[in-house]
């Protein structure tokens, strides 16, 4: 649902703000998780929130290409490129590997629902570390196109990406 998403960010502030936010509304939907853990019907809210996350690490992620795109140059796109796969591959194997590795060394003595908890927490923690460093570190650029200013504007982006996609040589 990105492509359907991202003509309409475009409307609104700058990328930035949209990285940052995500990074804080990631990192207080990680937390209220991890308060969620020891109630009776934690499972409901676990997963509303993790739907939260899901959408605002969507969000994130088109503005953080935005951001990329629009504050580097070629050059320094060509230059960075390698160390956003890595990156990209680290969190996958500390998220996967590592916090699902403490969370069972942590069961043993906590029990389940807190090691759970210690998790959600750090991932907490880290969202929101990130995103106070980001407000202080990423460049304020990127700011709101004007060309969309509404609904209609945001359609008629969307569908030119679609039809000049559809258009490139050899894309059958």
């Amino acid at each position: 649902l990105k492509p359907l998403w991202s003509p309409f960010l475009e409307m609104f502030k700058t990328k930035k703000h949209f990285v940052v936010i995500t990074q804080m509304i990631t990192g207080i939907a990680f937390a209220l998780v991890a308060l969620s853990l020891p109630l009776n019907n934690f499972f409901c809210y676990a997963i509303a929130l993790m739907g939260v996350i899901a959408i605002s690490g969507a969000t994130h992620d088109i503005a953080g290409d935005g951001v990329y795109l629009t504050e580097l140059s070629s050059t320094q796109q060509a230059k960075y490129i390698g160390w956003q796969g890595a990156f990209y591959n680290l969190a996958k194997v500390l998220t996967n590997g590592g916090l699902v590795y403490v969370a069972g060394m942590l069961k043993n003595s906590l029990g389940i629902t807190y090691a759970w908890m210690v998790i959600m927490l750090i991932c907490a923690g880290l969202m929101m570390v990130l995103g106070f460093y980001h407000i202080r570190m990423l460049p304020s650029g990127g700011a709101a196109t004007s060309r969309i200013t509404s609904t209609s504007d945001a359609m008629k982006e969307l569908w030119e990406v679609i039809r000049s996609f559809f258009s490139k040589k050899h894309i059958i």
